[in-house]
């Protein structure tokens, strides 16, 4: 849930202080938490309340206090059209592991296609280290329209589960293998 009023800050980064605003759900109290995002795609909190963003190009960005800084060491993307730098998840037990996993879109010979990947974050979350692609959807497409991803980790015995759109054999080969 907390996740979701991050995106939503994110979106609305042009208020410049607190502002309500009506949702279907009631009020919202939108607070500026970083400015000068190049098309977001996701965020999320880390246990010292600082977040990762990503961004479509592919920049992932430490934010802490509202200063951002750019994580290096992130896979290369195929940011055309919908593909890039997708979504970012912190593992479960992050505290022990410092893992993240991010979904993009890699580069494959004239196309693109879907990719997990698992890393280490730095302790001062400046770089990632130990990144491994755990997942492609191969073949890739040509267009760059609707690649996207998302990935969470599930609450039971620590398997993890990905969402993938637009491949649905790969999505479900995918959670097979994850789930054992």
């Amino acid at each position: 849930m907390i996740r979701a009023f991050v995106i939503v800050g994110l979106a609305w980064a042009g208020i410049a202080s607190a502002q309500n605003v009506q949702t279907s759900q009631g009020a919202v109290e939108l607070t500026e938490m970083v400015s000068g995002l190049d098309t977001p795609w996701a965020v999320d909190i880390l246990p010292d309340n600082s977040f990762l963003v990503t961004e479509r190009d592919g920049d992932l960005l430490h934010v802490r206090d509202g200063v951002k800084q750019r994580v290096r060491g992130v896979p290369k993307v195929a940011a055309n059209g919908q593909g890039g730098l997708l979504d970012v998840t912190i593992a479960r037990d992050f505290a022990q592991t410092r893992e993240i996993f991010l979904t993009f879109a890699k580069r494959q010979f004239r196309k693109a296609g879907t990719s997990l990947a698992v890393a280490r974050l730095s302790e001062d979350g400046d770089r990632l280290t130990k990144v491994r692609v755990i997942f492609e959807a191969v073949p890739g497409g040509r267009t760059g329209k609707q690649i996207a991803a998302c990935f969470s980790a599930l609450q039971d015995a620590g398997s993890q589960t990905a969402a993938i759109h637009k491949m649905p054999n790969q999505c479900r080969f995918l959670a097979s293998r994850l789930k054992g």
